[in-house]
């Protein structure tokens, strides 16, 4: 009795401390990355700093505002947003556009590089700046702090910015705003989101006074609802007496108004939305589960949100496998769970389908849901998966050291905002390979059950508004949910798949040559079949290998019948799977590796693209093989593609943007049947699978006019002996790689059209100008650096000083292939009743450039740009891959790469005049402009 008792007591003590150690470990604290420096300024602002050293001498800045729209009043709908363009128009330390301007002259780019965002619940500015000078760093964080208590919000840059942001609403209209108005007060039923989208109404934006404007600044842009994040090649140290020196004096308003949450309401029976719009092209579904939110800040709830990312990533797995049926149904499918703004977590499906289509997807979708609810999911899938998730935190903590610091900025955003996890590579990767395998299926298995509940449900319709178009009813979307419940279903089923995709190797060809280019680390190998090899072995990652080839040809070989086959082979060659692998089965196969391979067939060109890690390279290798010999013919899978291909475009020219601009491409292109842009149902049918194996056999059968290009972490002498067993294989022919130059060419202008189409009040202004030119790459670059120029220009004076427009595009270039030609394109989005005075403003800036040249401060802006670009890209894999290619392309030596900065350095203001007085005879242009069927140019009335 007494040795009992001791055992007993022994073993209950032994229970009671390892219970208390596991409690003790499900609730410790999710740590915050080791390598950040958080602090918090007396005023309450919080900051964030971390020393990363990719990409060098650049820094990440991010100021973080947790306000958005949904904290304006009822006076103030869209003044989140205008506030946010108001501080790039004037602070105490940079007047007016001083900001944006001092920031180019440093090679800062507007747009990439300088930004910002407005949404629902936060305000986020972003800047990206050169970090080898104190100067500069120093001007980047005075800058954030003007953005965050100092902008100035000048009377007449108000009223200009209210234009830029008309623009932008402007721009945003159109079907999906319209139906987005309709079912935004269901999704977000009875909550104040449902009535503060933050573009506003255009009432608000031009009538709102500008001291309600400045009350949401001085309300909500205060310490105690800021952070300052700062991410980069810099001195923590130095930054963070900085932040104290430029951020401390500010305070907190005496009678600060509180930050609230606004809940979304629980909702008993399912809250449904079906809208459509006759210029809606597509068909979609949403479904929602709405979730009490969940917070992730113990180590539990960190392994409770991997269980839910293995939930949703196996399910989509599971959609994808639906698209290889011959008559799949839908056109794509996606579950996810996670936030539904701040109140709510939400389990969410959702779908593209055709316009016949809604009752199959939404019940297909339904049902695999029920499947997994039923049966869950299978100990293969699972491992499956677990290998995938597992393999893809291994690569991103073999690159921990050579991460960019873009990639690691948001997690601190993310981490004041919303308090999500942000612990850093190391504690992620270590804490999942060491839990992912204490995660029971059951578990898994178990969630779907957990998330799909009768209360709480969502369902948005959106469709195209056409005759013979049937919509789902609200009755008809409750009868489908009520009869899953009562549907007879099976388990899910697959077949065992072969773990190598090539088990027996090829007979190795040779190296028959070798040149080293020393002083770059370039070695160009030949191979006994002819195909060329350039390797460049790098450090810029740990673990990344960049592989591309290409040859001339490309669907050029082939007679205007065979266009549609010859323009969707390769993507109908990759829906197929490859060998004997299905495309499902082959994913499957390659499940935990870091892989992948393209083929594809241009206009002139066809080749590969592909990456992959270093464990992974042979079989990368054996993918770039199989797909030269062995494309794999698969009838359902080309019905399938063919099917959701024709379901995606029949009415995309509803639109009339995409209508626009494929009336444009016919208009300058003469009709050219090789140029359209949107194809029709009778152009789908013109493909043959017959045609499209033919063309992808006669475009891969020749490898000796290949040329293969290697850059990244490997070693040559590792790398030789798999390019001659895989490489040194492939079959040649002897024919010489060439293409045929199929004459397309623009037409010629002057020449004007106008397109009406749509009723909302705005419109397009295209202006494209093309001819024969000298190319060089000297020509090349002027060209391509005056129109970067007339980009800053324009949006300086069309959109800053004139308010005409919010974005726009500006092309300036020339090719060589298939003959040498150079194009302009401008494209202006804009008010219907503006386009004549914008288009005569861009064309005066044109003009002022071909006659005085361009201005110093402008060349040297854009000259200070592309050397900090060619800074980064000599640092990058893809930057070399890129450059290597087009030494190729356009038949230089090395010497551009031994001094990639020295192209800019010669160019000169009296160079671009030059080519602008050689090319830009604005009078030859063809200028198409989008008018609304209301608008006077249109004979409607306003």
């Amino acid at each position: 009795m007494k040795q009992k008792l001791v055992s007993h007591f022994f073993f209950s003590c032994l229970f009671i401390a390892l219970f208390a150690s596991w409690a003790s470990a499900q609730t410790t604290a999710i740590p915050l990355n080791p390598n950040v420096r958080v602090g918090k300024l007396p005023n309450g602002m919080k900051y964030y700093i971390q020393k990363n050293a990719k990409p060098e001498k650049r820094a990440e800045l991010r100021l973080a505002i947790n306000a958005g729209s949904v904290c304006e009043d009822d006076t103030q709908l869209g003044l989140a947003h205008l506030v946010e363009h108001m501080a790039f128009n004037g602070t105490k330390n940079f007047p007016k556009n001083d900001l944006v301007h001092y920031l180019q002259s440093v090679g800062v780019s507007f747009g990439p590089e300088i930004n910002a965002y407005t949404s629902f619940d936060e305000t986020v500015y972003m800047l990206t700046i050169p970090s080898d000078s104190a100067n500069i760093l120093d001007n980047g964080i005075k800058i954030m702090a003007d953005w965050a208590y100092q902008v100035t919000f000048d009377s007449v840059e108000v009223k200009k910015e209210r234009g830029v942001v008309l623009e932008e609403w402007r721009l945003g209209r159109g079907a999906g705003q319209r139906m987005s108005d309709k079912y935004f007060p269901v999704l977000l039923k009875d909550s104040k989101y449902a009535k503060r989208l933050p573009i506003g109404t255009k009432e608000s934006i031009e009538g709102a006074s500008l001291d309600v404007l400045k009350k949401f600044y001085q309300d909500w842009y205060r310490p105690d609802l800021a952070a300052f994040i700062v991410v980069g090649d810099i001195n923590p140290d130095e930054v963070e007496k900085k932040i104290k020196t430029y951020f401390s004096s500010f305070t907190n308003p005496t009678a600060s108004r509180v930050r609230e949450s606004f809940p979304i309401p629980d909702n008993k029976e399912p809250l449904i939305s079906v809208v459509s719009d006759k210029e809606n092209p597509y068909n979609s579904f949403s479904i929602i589960f709405k979730n009490d939110h969940e917070k992730y800040q113990t180590m539990d709830d960190y392994r409770r949100q991997y269980s839910y990312n293995i939930f949703t990533g196996m399910f989509n797995q599971r959609l994808n496998e639906l698209l290889q049926d011959s008559n799949p149904p839908f056109l794509y499918a996606y579950s996810y769970y996670g936030s539904f703004l701040r109140s709510k977590n939400a389990y969410q499906l959702g779908a593209q389908v055709s316009e016949t289509g809604f009752e199959k997807g939404l019940k297909t979708v339904l049902l695999e849901n029920e499947r997994v609810k039923r049966f869950g999911f299978t100990k293969s899938e699972f491992e499956r998966y677990k290998k995938t998730l597992l393999k893809s935190l291994e690569n991103a903590y073999n690159e921990r050291d050579k991460t960019e610091s873009g990639n690691l900025v948001q997690q601190y955003v993310s981490h004041f905002l919303t308090n999500d996890p942000a612990p850093g590579i190391e504690f992620e990767y270590k804490f999942v390979k060491e839990n992912i395998d204490k995660i029971p299926l059951e578990e898994i298995n178990k969630l779907a059950g957990r998330w799909i509940k009768d209360k709480n449900q969502l369902f948005i319709v959106t469709s195209v508004e056409k005759e013979g178009v049937k919509l789902p009813t609200e009755a008809d979307i409750k009868q489908i949910i009520k009869g899953i419940a009562t549907e007879k279903i099976t388990p899910y089923k697959e077949n065992a798949i072969a773990s190598d995709i090539m088990p027996v190797k090829p007979s190795a060809g040779k190296i028959v040559s070798e040149k080293k280019i020393e002083d770059l680390g370039v070695t160009e190998l030949v191979l006994s079949n002819g195909i060329r090899v350039t390797l460049k072995p790098t450090d810029f990652k740990n673990d990344e290998i960049l592989m591309n080839a290409q040859s001339y040809g490309g669907q050029s070989k082939f007679p205007e019948s065979y266009y549609m086959s010859a323009q969707y082979a390769s993507s109908i060659v990759q829906e197929s799977g490859i060998a004997t692998f299905s495309k499902t089965d082959l994913s499957k196969t390659l499940a935990g590796k870091t892989v992948n391979v393209s083929p594809w067939i241009g206009t002139y060109s066809q080749g590969v693209s592909g990456s992959s890690s270093i464990a992974d390279l042979e079989t990368m290798f054996k993918l770039i093989h199989l797909n030269f010999t062995q494309p794999r013919r698969d009838e359902k899978a080309f019905q399938s593609y063919i099917s959701r291909q024709k379901d995606a475009y029949k009415n995309v020219l509803t639109d009339p943007t995409s209508f626009f601009f494929n009336q444009v491409r016919n208009i300058r292109y003469n009709n050219n049947p090789r140029m359209k842009s949107i194809p029709s149902d009778q152009d789908w049918d013109q493909i043959k699978l017959d045609q499209v194996f033919e063309v992808y056999k006669e475009s891969f059968k020749n490898a000796s006019g290949f040329d293969f290009y290697f850059v990244g972490s490997f070693q040559p002498d590792a790398i030789k002996p798999l390019l001659e067993t895989y490489l040194g294989s492939l079959p040649t022919t002897g024919e010489k790689a060439a293409y045929v130059d199929l004459g397309i060419r623009a037409i010629k202008g002057p020449m004007e059209q106008k397109i009406i189409k749509g009723n909302d009040p705005k419109s397009f202004a295209s202006i494209y100008l093309e001819g024969k030119g000298e190319f060089s790459k000297e020509e090349s670059h002027r060209m391509w650096t005056l129109g970067n120029i007339l980009n800053r220009i324009y949006l300086d004076k069309l959109r800053e000083e004139m308010s005409g427009i919010y974005g726009l595009r500006v092309t300036v270039d020339m090719e060589c292939t298939p003959y040498p030609y150079y194009w302009l394109e401008i494209t202006l989005p804009c008010s219907p009743d503006n386009v004549d005075t914008l288009v005569a403003a861009a064309f005066a800036e044109i003009e002022n450039i071909k006659k005085n040249g361009v201005p110093e401060k402008e060349l040297q802006k854009e000259l200070e740009s592309q050397r900090r670009t060619v800074e980064e890209d000599m640092k990058r894999n893809s930057g070399w891959m890129w450059r290597l290619q087009r030494l190729k392309t356009y038949q230089e030596d090395y010497t551009r790469l031994r001094k990639p900065e020295d192209i800019h350095k010669v160019i000169t203001s009296k160079d671009l005049q030059m080519v602008a007085n050689k090319y830009l005879d604005l009078s030859k242009c063809l200028k198409v402009t989008l008018y609304p069927k209301t608008s006077s140019a249109a004979g409607g009335s306003k």
